[in-house]
Parts: C-alpha cells; structure tokens; sequence
C-alpha cells in the first residue's frame, strides 16, 4: 500500500505576510524620502572618498544583520533561561556557543550551515521524564519559539522610530528592511523550513508534533532519555501506521534511525514497511518534488547503514537505492549525493569500514555541533556500531 504525503500545516499565515509586505512599502518609501530630504546634497557630490565610504556602509550593513540574528536568538534565549532549562547551543550566524555541562565552548565559522542564521537548542533530557512535564515543557516551547518574534518586532519598531530623525534614518531603514524579512522568514511553511511562529500554531494545534524540537536533541544530549525516544516512537507509529508521511515524521524517523543503529535494534513493522515502500515502489516513481526526494535519499542511506550495522545486507536494497541516488537530476553536481554514494559502495560492494568523513552526511548540522560533547560520544557510538 503506498504512503500519502499529509501537510502538516496549512497556509494560514498569508494575510501575516501580506500585511508585513504592506508595512514594509509604507517604511521603506518613507525612510527612502528622509534619506533624500537629509542627504541630497551629499548623495549628488563629487567625493574622492566616495568610494571607501560606501565599502565602510556595506560592512557597517552586514554587522547590523548579524546584529539582528544574534537579537532574534537572543529572545529565543531568555524565554527558555526564564522558564528553568538549561542551553545546549547558542548559534548567531558564524558564533557557536556549546555548552558541555557548564564548559562553555566558542567557535567562529566563516562558512557552512547556518553562517547566516542562528538556532538555540534548549537541553530537554532532564525537564522530560513524564506526561506532566511534557505537557509544561510544551508550553514553555511555544514561548520560546514566540521569544525570537518578540525580539525581531522590538527592532522593527526601533528602526522605525529612528527614520524620523535625520543622523539615524539610513539604519533605522536599514534595521526595518533586516527585521521586516526575518520576520516574514518566521510565517515560512516551505516544507524544507517551518517558521516559529507557523511551528508554533502547528504545536497547538496537534501537541505530538512537538516532538520535532527533539530531532537535534538526540545528538546534542546523547544519550536522550527513554521517555523522548518513547514520544517520538509513538509519533512515528501513528503516522506510518496510518500510511502517511510528512517534513516532521521524515526528520524525527531520520534521528531515531540513528539511535536504531547505536543499540542494534531491529526496526518496528511499520518501519520496516516504509522502508520496503521506498526501496521497491517510490524508488521507481518519478516524483517531481526536489525536497523529498534529497529527503528520501538520506532516510534511504540511514536504512542501509541500518542494515549493515545488523549485519543483515540486502544487495537488492543497495541497488536500488544506487538507482534512485543516480537517477537524481542533481547527482552529476552534488557533492553530497556522490559522497553518500560512494560510502555504501565502499560499506556494501569493497567491504571497507565507515570512513569518518563521511558523517557530516549523517546530520545536517553535525558540522555545527561538532564541538559539543554528547554529539562527538555519539559519531564514535555510531561509528563502533557500524564497523
């Protein structure tokens, strides 16, 4: 029986978006007439040092975005600090703040995931132990997720106040435009990005889905106790049983695989179904949608390494997902595509072990956690579970 894509969210932010876009205009037409009323004579005369200045204005622009992001992460910061927990990771464009049980670390990347937006990963392991303290910590989510909203709105009206007055209009204009754009970002529900605040209305609206705030937990906490990996088991369940899939099911099965593979357990039924669903029909259907299916090839490569780690290889599974790997119209360019493949061909085919390199395909943001200790137990778990 084939599997449904069932949307987890529905588009009811539009008119939000429509009414920031409309905000926006307003601003930035008005801003764009003060800096013409204040700067006029300046902006039409000859400088020799025309030039320097602008260069010195585009780096004085980029420091306020990053200044912007850290902002927006920093209220996603303190309503979780408020509520009691703990921080795993703070990222602010290239900063990385790990906290290894009280040892702070800080990393400065100059380019890879996320230099140019930001996450806090809130340390769930010891505030979940039972239904009554899932059911607070949901809450407290929620008002982290809106934390960020609060932070970018506050910008949004300081840069607004600050166009009024002639020595500050050009970064009052600035910080509108910054801030309007990341708050648009957060009414996002593209299927590869869920805005906050549509996660938020998303968690509310069915209280399971919040098991997706643990997808980088599982790495960052390692290891997660019993009752998260219970949650995000019964999400799964629910929802292949049902014969349906979704962004959320793929990233939490996508984690727990993982797990699977550390403690050599043997899938549930309905994983095991999905998987047989991706390796012997989607494999061969031409699905039109690029996300989903980048998405069904990582899921498919945890499966593999799944199988290999139980010593329960099937060459029929590893030549299909070779097939489906190949076929991709992004192969011949990815990077990506091509080191996934060459490491089950060296895993199933040269009978090599697992390279290291090659983790960074493992978790989208394990290049950016690298520096915490839980994640770095993890990679060598993983790595003795395979070889």
């Amino acid at each position: 029986m084939a599997y449904i894509y069932k949307k987890s969210f529905e588009d009811c932010f539009k008119k939000a978006r429509i009414a920031i876009c409309i905000f926006l205009s307003i601003v930035s037409l008005f801003g764009l007439y003060q800096v013409y009323i204040n700067y006029k004579t300046y902006l039409f005369s000859t400088n020799n040092y025309l030039f320097i200045q602008v260069f010195i204005f585009l780096i004085s622009l980029e420091i306020l975005f990053y200044f912007s992001i850290f902002l927006h992460e920093l209220g996603h910061y303190l309503a979780i600090k408020r509520a009691g927990y703990q921080i795993k990771a703070f990222v602010a464009g290239p900063f990385v703040l790990i906290n290894n049980d009280g040892h702070k670390l800080l990393r400065i990347r100059l380019y890879g995931v996320l230099t140019k937006s930001g996450f806090v990963l809130p340390a769930f392991r010891n505030k979940i132990v039972d239904q009554k303290s899932c059911e607070k910590c949901i809450s407290d989510y929620i008002n982290f997720l809106y934390g960020g909203a609060y932070a970018t709105a506050l910008l949004i009206i300081i840069g607004t106040l600050l166009i009024f007055f002639k020595s500050t209009c050009v970064w009052g204009l600035a910080t509108v435009i910054i801030n309007c754009v990341m708050l648009i970002n957060l009414f996002r529900n593209d299927k590869n990005v869920l805005g906050d605040i549509v996660l938020a209305n998303l968690i509310k609206k069915d209280k399971r889905v919040f098991c997706i705030a643990f997808r980088n937990s599982f790495w960052a906490e390692f290891p997660i106790n019993s009752y998260i990996v219970r949650l995000c088991e019964d999400f799964i369940e629910d929802n292949l049983s049902a014969h349906q899939y979704n962004e959320s099911v793929i990233a939490i099965l996508d984690s727990m695989l993982i797990y699977k593979i550390i403690n050599k357990q043997e899938l549930t039924k309905s994983e095991a179904e999905f998987k047989n669903w991706i390796f012997n029909d989607l494999v061969y259907t031409k699905c039109e949608d690029q996300f989903f299916q980048i998405e069904f090839i990582k899921l498919g490569y945890k499966f593999l390494l799944h199988e290999y780690a139980l010593k329960k290889q099937s060459m029929g599974d590893y030549s299909r997902f070779s097939y489906l790997i190949t076929a991709n119209v992004l192969y011949n360019s990815s990077k990506m595509l091509k080191n996934i493949d060459r490491s089950i061909k060296e895993l199933f085919l040269e009978h090599k072990n697992f390279d290291k390199r090659y983790l960074r395909y493992i978790h989208s943001f394990s290049s950016v956690l690298d520096g915490c200790e839980n994640c770095q137990a993890l990679m060598k778990e993983f790595i003795k579970s395979i070889n």
